[in-house]
């Protein structure tokens, strides 16, 4: 009986320990979504082929993975953001101080690129949390309809490059989705995009000393706009650093602006924006709508089907001052708009 009750004994602690074990292994361990002061954000690009799918379940090891933050873990701490930190030239990402804009001060770790589940050293123990937030840039081929499998992971998406016609089907119930402008390169401006747009609003009734700018390399048919516009004077067309191009696009009323790589979409119409010159883009009425017809309102930019219609367009506006100048003006509005509505901050 004595035996009998010590065997019992024995496999109560046992059955204790297994199940003490088991709480460990799959509730500790268990990825949950942050209960901090601050947001957690993971950047995913579409640059890279193998950063296309998020490993939301990824057992990450500790010892080469962690993060460790010696911040007060009361008070407020930066938001982190894992992904690729640095371009193919090792400069910062060129999002880099959009992303501030956005998020705050944030911290970009490259040791957590593909890794969503990261580590924060809180009371003594490394502890597994799921960001919040999910920045997905460069999605321009739109082309990665299996990424709407991972929205789902995340409390809000903000999303570059809306690509509507070819993922309407997942918007309908990708609710958490939310697209944003595409930004501007990192050094282009010495304060946040906000403060310097109110500055521009300051002297926007200032005239200006170029009709039209464009500044880029020419490629599809960006060359054929050049050429449309050869003869409105004066302008500017060719190279420049990224302080002398926001400084051409405040002496600018017009930024000829024609597609990226393969999508409308380009960064040069949010850098003229929030300089106060007015993007001219030549696009279907169809292929316009589902590019920019999806930010919280329609941007005012000069949209056109041929760079010739543009042309008479932009002739007839510097024609008149006072319309010229209330263009101007609501292309900078629609920028702030735009902007504090996709800060962290209007999803809290």
């Amino acid at each position: 009986t004595k035996m009998r009750a010590v065997n019992f004994t024995l496999f109560l602690v046992s059955a204790i320990f297994f199940v003490y074990f088991l709480c460990i292994l799959f509730v500790v361990k268990k990825p949950t979504h942050s209960a901090l002061s601050e947001t957690l954000v993971y950047v995913v690009r579409d640059s890279k082929p193998s950063t296309n799918n998020i490993d939301i379940s990824h057992n990450v090891s500790e010892s080469t993975n962690k993060i460790e933050l010696t911040h007060n873990v009361t008070g407020k701490r930066p938001v982190l953001i894992c992904g690729n930190c640095r371009g193919s030239k090792n400069e910062l990402m060129w999002e880099n101080d959009y992303a501030a804009d956005l998020f705050g001060n944030f911290q970009c770790h490259t040791t957590c690129t593909n890794r969503s589940n990261v580590y924060w050293y809180i009371q003594g123990q490394f502890q597994r949390i799921l960001p919040d937030i999910l920045f997905h840039t460069s999605d321009e081929t739109c082309k990665n309809a299996a990424i709407f499998e991972q929205y789902k992971n995340f409390k809000q998406v903000f999303r570059q490059y809306a690509c509507y016609k070819q993922y309407s089907h997942k918007y309908t119930i990708a609710t958490n989705v939310r697209i944003i402008p595409l930004g501007y390169m990192f050094g282009m401006i010495s304060t946040s995009s906000v403060e310097h747009a109110e500055g521009i609003m300051l002297r926007i009734n200032n005239t200006r000393k170029y009709t039209w700018c464009f500044i880029g390399n020419l490629k599809s048919d960006r060359s054929k706009a050049i050429a449309a516009f050869a003869n409105m004077q004066p302008n500017f067309h060719g190279q420049a650093d990224k302080l002398q191009i926001s400084q051409f696009y405040r002496d600018s009323n017009f930024v000829i602006s024609p597609r990226g790589n393969v999508n409308l979409d380009c960064l040069r119409h949010y850098e003229a924006s929030m300089n106060g010159a007015i993007p001219v883009i030549i696009g279907t009425t169809n292929e316009i709508q589902d590019t920019f017809g999806h930010f919280i309102s329609m941007p005012p930019w000069l949209f056109e089907e041929s760079w010739k219609a543009a042309t008479n367009s932009v002739r007839l506006l510097m024609e008149d001052k006072d319309k010229l100048v209330l263009r101007r003006k609501s292309v900078v509005q629609w920028w702030l708009s735009e902007i504090r509505n996709s800060t962290i901050h209007s999803v809290r």
